[in-house]
């Protein structure tokens, strides 16, 4: 009897033989693992579809078609879970520059791969995130500091007429 593989460490292809997209993984003209890694870390398909010329359309499909369980293991690996992440911080209690810094390391990994994939929408959505991430940590270590700025502008009005020395800025 041939080893059953688990659902969430490879792809069902004998359940999906008409997918195109995982024929052409199965084929290796795609990287079937990184377009699906790219697609759970919040990639957009569009720009994925560009990258590794496939249709976005067909993409689509067979994302919704991916099982929940691999989607889950692709995002946080198979001994990270969402309920073990938030097991974690409550048992820790971390304090909000560490959850600033765990946020923007969740930033920093997100914006390299849309970088990577060429989504220039979420590389500015995504920067400014960062920089309000950085900001606020900054402001609570005391990095960030808001100076004032008070502008004064002094404008002298002088009767040019009256003083001895304006003769010159008359003119003849």
């Amino acid at each position: 009897m041939p080893k059953r593989r688990e659902a969430h460490l490879s792809h069902d292809d004998h359940q999906r033989p008409r997918c195109s997209i995982c024929q052409l993984g199965r084929e290796g003209t795609i990287d079937l693992l990184h377009i699906e890694k790219l697609l759970a870390d919040g990639a957009r398909m569009r720009p994925v579809g560009e990258k590794f010329g496939i249709n976005w359309y067909a993409l689509r499909r067979h994302w919704l078609g991916v099982s929940a369980e691999r989607k889950n293991y692709l995002k946080f690996g198979s001994k990270l879970s969402r309920e073990a992440l938030t097991a974690a911080a409550d048992e820790e209690r971390l304090c909000t520059i560490d959850h600033l810094r765990v946020i923007r390391v969740g930033l920093h990994r997100t914006f390299q791969k849309a970088v990577e994939v060429g989504d220039f929408h979420a590389v500015a959505n995504l920067a400014r995130a960062l920089d309000d991430n950085v900001e606020r940590g900054a402001r609570l270590t005391g990095e960030w500091k808001d100076e004032p700025r008070t502008v004064t502008n002094n404008i002298a009005i002088m009767n040019l007429g009256s003083h001895p020395s304006s003769a010159a800025l008359r003119g003849p």
